[in-house]
Formats: C-alpha cells, structure tokens, sequence
C-alpha cells in the first residue's frame, strides 16, 4: 500500500470487513496479483460472525446432488430468492469447500456438506476452524491487514458514480482515505441493532448505510432470522442452543405443555435436525407466540443423557446457560435470539453491485436466501461470492487505475427515510415520543417492535422514531450523519411495514397468511439535493415481481 505524508493511502482493492467473506475474498483477489488492502472494525477472524458459527456448511457434496440442494434453498426461502444467485450456489459451492481446503483449511466433508470444527479449540467457536487459517494464509500472501478502522463512507466520482476506495478513522483516531480501483463489502450482517443476539458488538449494519449512501440498493431487509434457542436471560443470551439437540430434550412452555412434537407433525419435519436445517423460522415465531401467552418456554437440559453430557460443546454451553459450572445441566428459560440477517445489498452473479467499482460478499448481501436461510449456507455463500466478488474486483484493478480529482473534506449524508402508509398500517399503538437517540434506545426499540413477531401500528411507530432520531444531530456520529446503524435498522422496519403478509422468517400478526403473490421489496437511494457539503439522499421501498428465469 502505497501511503503519504496526508494520510492518503492507494491500494488495488480494498476489502472491508474481518469475517470469513473478507478474508476469502482478500486471500482470492490477492492470489490473482492484486494488492489488497483488508480494513476491519474489529479484530479479523475473531470479532466476527463467523467466528462464532457452528463451522458447518450445507452444500451439494457426498450424495446431495446439485438439484436437490438448489430446491432446498429455493423451498427455504419461500420461493424469494434470485433463481440466478441460487444457480451459482448449486454450481459452484462444491468447488468453493475445495479451495478452502488448498488454503489449509481442514474441510471435513460429510453427506450435504462439510464441518471445519475438528481442529477448533473452543467448541463455541467452531467457525475459527475457518476463519484463522484465512487470516494466516492472507498474511502469507501479502495482503495488508489495517485494524481498528472504521470505514465511515465510500469514496467516489459523485453519489452512484464510480467507488474509487474508502475513507474513516484509524485506532488512533486519525481520518484517512484509501484509494483503490475496487472495493469490496463484507462487513456483514446488523445483529447488534437488537438487544439480544449471538452476533458480536461491531456487526451494526455499517455496510448497509454504507452502500446506500454510494447509490446501491438493498432487498429482503424485512427477512432477520431469528435462532429459536437463545437464553431468556439477558446477560446470558450471547449464545444460540442448537435446535438440534430438541431431538434429545424437552420444550415445554408456561402451562407445562411440549408443544413441539405436534408442530414437528404438522410442519411434514421428522426431527429436530431438520428444523435446523430448514425451518428456524416456524419455530422461533411459536416459542415467541407461547412467551407472550403463557409467560415462558422452558428447555429442559436436566433431561440429557450420558451422550450429551460427555459432548464438550454442550457441557461449555450448559455453564453458560446456567452460571453454575458444577451442575450446568438444569432447565433454562429460552426465547429466540437475532442470528442472521437474510437479505441486504443488491448484487449479481459476480457479487457486483449496482454501482461500478464495487462489490460485496457475504451477510452483507441479499438475493440468495430469499425469505429465509437453509440452516449451514451462510458459510456456504460467503465462500462462493467471496470468491466470485474477489476475482472481478481483481480484473477490474487491472484494467486500469481510478483517475478521478482526489478531494479534501467530507460530504454529511443526510438520510430521509421511508414512511409507511397509515392507511394500510392503523393508528400508531404509542403516542409517546422516542426519547434521545443512543445505541441502547434504538436496540431496545428494534427488540421490542421489529422482532419474530411483528404489527404493523408498532412497526408505524418504529419509523416515525427514526424519523426524528435521523432529523437531529447526532455528536456521536461525527461527519457522518444520521447513525449507520439507524439506517439500517429503517431498512428493516420499512421493509417489514411494507410486506403485508407473513412468509418466511417475517411474521405479521396482522397478516398471518402468505398471499399467492410474489414479490421483492427494496430499499433504493435517490438523491433529493446536493450542494457543496451535503448531499440530501432519500430511502424509498420499491416493490418488484419475482423472477422465475
């Protein structure tokens, strides 16, 4: 990386991120001779959601066959996801899971997918198994890896011309712009805008904001994927219980009733592995429908047998859950915790966005998933798009060197966002105002109104909350105004306000059917007004008829 007295620094392609996405996509375009610049919020390969995944993937390998893996993302996502990203899915995951492995990643493949855990030390963080021997092979290449950064916008020709790289503060709390003829998003997905998630503290969305402000576009926001299992309690809801061991426990809800075997019936699903895999979705809106009505839902861990009770991984979560290390295996008060965020920035086959010079990878996407994700693909899609996303930002940088004016000074985003129609949605269900806008007040807000299960006089208030948050200044955030995490989280609830029905992973109490239409709701930027230091930008929901092509 080529660095000056001014702090202007120049680069072939910068990636943005630390997670899996980030770093394949760094290791991809730097293998293909580019010179790669990765900057990350937090520290790469720990403080990231893929750090703390399972480390399994899903994926057409030892008797999966391409076809029936594409049918299962398709059926999962309620037939919304892009036919086109799902055909490179199918076509290409086998051969991504290969690439890892050439990396030195120990890839384990079983029936329909593969595990990277068996070399992981932690069994909580069964997805350092990948994202630790990225990080090395990423050093081993060159790549450049800048931390803490924190990229506070995207620079360029003007709002939807050419990104041209990144500008935003270092450690030392110094501003700097990177120069580069691509960037590439892998920032991930916005589990902090709730209270209780399993994603770390520095996946707030930023991608999202990011993205909008250079003019791209955003779909399926309404889709969060809620992990049915997460602790009840507060302190201790950092961490999501695998669905799967329902197989050997208990679920019973306030009136003492276990409900699930009767749902497991009526849903056509033989076991809790299959929930897993395929419908996190109808589970976490019921344990959330039976906390509202019966006060609690209760995992019985007391009823694990010697198998679990010798599994490692469910003896460290059982300490958790409970506080006490020497009788971890008690009953636990669960409800559903953020785990995934299904849809985010407009992209092609390629990972390309909307807007040339950039490109994205990873939770920071939409348009595979759909209304809903397959249990082990989010591993699976970092790797095959961060791959793709990779190697055309990399032939981009070779064709040629961005020669646009380099400015001093920062433009202020000013974001107007979205209203939902009254008349669709009823009368606000709260008359108060919002209070002052803090990290904690928007998480609280996002909890209680934008959750498993949604109405849409809440989400009406919600959005008019924004509204005022994004119309006051804001000291926290500096130059860039309003929060990156308050547009995105408008995102969310405007997409949700606008999605009159219930399908997939967004649930309406006053739209409890799926209608036969189908349909993609995004999130589109227009520029209202532009002058010297300010550029006005407006979110709209736009709505768009599902391609079968």
């Amino acid at each position: 990386m080529v660095v000056n007295d001014s702090g202007v620094h120049a680069a072939d392609v910068v990636v943005v991120g630390g997670g899996g996405a980030a770093l394949v996509a760094a290791c991809r375009a730097r293998e293909l001779g580019a010179e790669v610049v990765l900057v990350s919020k937090k520290r790469p390969a720990l403080a990231s959601c893929t750090a703390y995944a399972g480390g399994g993937f899903t994926a057409p390998v030892c008797g999966l066959s391409r076809p029936e893996y594409g049918e299962m993302v398709r059926d999962t996502g309620r037939d919304l996801g892009d036919p086109a990203l799902i055909g490179v899915l199918k076509q290409h995951a086998a051969s991504s899971l290969k690439k890892l492995a050439e990396w030195g990643v120990d890839v384990r493949l079983r029936r329909g997918g593969a595990s990277v855990t068996p070399a992981v030390d932690n069994p909580l963080l069964g997805g350092t198994g990948l994202t630790y021997p990225l990080l090395a092979t990423a050093r081993e290449l060159g790549v450049e890896v800048v931390y803490p950064f924190t990229v506070t916008r995207l620079l360029g020709e003007e709002f939807g011309g050419r990104v041209c790289g990144v500008s935003g503060v270092d450690g030392d709390n110094r501003w700097l712009r990177i120069y580069s003829n691509s960037v590439v998003l892998a920032t991930g997905g916005a589990g902090r805008l709730y209270r209780r998630t399993d994603n770390p503290s520095g996946i707030t969305g930023d991608g999202y904001a990011l993205a909008l402000a250079a003019g791209a576009s955003l779909r399926d926001m309404e889709f969060v994927q809620f992990y049915p299992l997460g602790s009840a309690h507060l302190h201790r809801s950092n961490w999501f219980i695998g669905a799967h061991l329902l197989d050997d426990l208990r679920l019973t809800d306030g009136r003492g009733e276990e409900f699930l075997p009767e749902l497991m019936h009526s849903w056509g699903v033989a076991s809790a592995r299959e929930i897993n895999l395929l419908a996190r979705d109808r589970l976490s809106v019921e344990i959330q429908r039976r906390c509202q009505e019966t006060g609690e839902v209760i995992l019985h861990l007391e009823d694990a047998g010697q198998k679990l009770r010798r599994d490692r991984a469910v003896v460290h979560l059982a300490r958790l859950l409970s506080g006490d290390r020497r009788r971890p295996f008690q009953p636990v008060q669960v409800r559903p915790i953020q785990h995934f965020m299904s849809g985010g920035v407009v992209i092609d086959e390629w990972g390309q966005t909307e807007v040339d010079g950039l490109y994205a990878c990873g939770e920071v996407t939409g348009g595979v998933h759909g209304a809903n994700r397959v249990g082990g693909n989010a591993l699976t899609e970092l790797v095959t798009f961060g791959l793709r996303a990779a190697q055309k930002a990399a032939e981009s940088a070779k064709n040629g060197k961005f020669r646009g004016e380099i400015k001093d000074g920062y433009r202020i985003f000013r974001f107007f966002l979205p209203q939902p129609q009254s008349g669709e949605l009823g009368p606000p269900g709260d008359d108060r105002q919002p209070g002052e806008f803090t990290a904690r007040s928007l998480r609280n807000l996002m909890s209680s109104r934008v959750g498993p299960v949604r109405r849409g006089d809440a989400l009406q208030w919600t959005l008019q909350s924004f509204d005022r948050w994004a119309r006051e200044d804001n000291t926290q955030t500096r130059r860039v105004k309003p929060a990156a995490s308050v547009v995105a989280a408008a995102a969310v609830a405007a997409s949700a306000a606008a999605r009159c029905e219930s399908r997939g992973c967004h649930w309406r109490e006053d739209f409890p059917d799926e209608r036969p239409e189908r349909y993609v709701l995004k999130v589109t930027p227009e520029l209202m007004d532009s002058s010297a230091d300010e550029l006005d930008v407006a979110l709209k929901i736009r709505r768009e008829p599902v391609s079968d092509a």
